[in-house]
């Protein structure tokens, strides 16, 4: 006797109902204790991501700055950025960097040099080349300092020219890129520059 065997033929659907197991209906108070707890943990993210940006803003606007006593830029050397960054004073510290061969940098100073005279205010500057010029090791590590201390760490893009406000040797915001007189000068107000 030899069964024939069609693997090809395909198996007849039986009329057994299929048995899928039955979930517990989900009473107004269990749902409302599922809401209560997806509610909480967005709450506890939310507070999570917002209080340090917040205690940040709040040191910012509290913070009395060391402006330059003359009026301008006025660069600084490599061991002056280095007490910078060693600084544990209350006062907030605006550094202006920049390259003088960067062409962002050249189409940028004009404006920030006009908005500087016109309010009274002196900013340092931290010139990359001639610092690199001073002390090529020690630039490069006063750089690479200032890339890992920055607290602006999520939205911190870096590059030149770039405004950077110092407070207790970490940065606490920065203004990127070719700016106009306006952004510079709100920049300074909402850091607590222009009081």
């Amino acid at each position: 006797m030899s069964k024939n065997f069609n693997k090809s033929a395909k198996k007849q659907p039986t009329n057994k109902p299929v048995m899928t197991p039955r979930k517990k209906p989900v009473t107004p108070q269990e749902k409302k204790a599922q809401w209560f707890r997806v509610g909480f943990v967005l709450v506890l993210l939310a507070l999570m991501i917002a209080t340090p940006a917040f205690i940040n803003w709040l040191t910012r606007r509290n913070l009395d700055i060391d402006w330059l006593p003359t009026t301008g830029t006025s660069i600084i050397t490599n061991d002056e950025m280095a007490q910078i960054l060693e600084d544990d004073s209350d006062y907030g510290i605006f550094i202006y960097l920049g390259m003088a061969s960067c062409p962002a940098c050249q189409q940028f100073e004009p404006i920030l040099h006009a908005t500087l005279a016109e309010l009274g205010l002196g900013l340092r500057h931290f010139q990359l080349e001639d610092a690199m010029d001073e002390d090529q090791d020690v630039a490069t590590e006063l750089l690479a300092i200032i890339s890992e201390r920055a607290t602006a760490s999520w939205r911190d893009r870096g590059g030149v020219p770039v405004i950077k406000l110092f407070h207790n040797g970490r940065i606490l915001d920065y203004l990127v890129g070719v700016q106009s007189q306006e952004a510079i000068i709100n920049f300074f107000e909402r850091n607590g520059g222009l009081d």
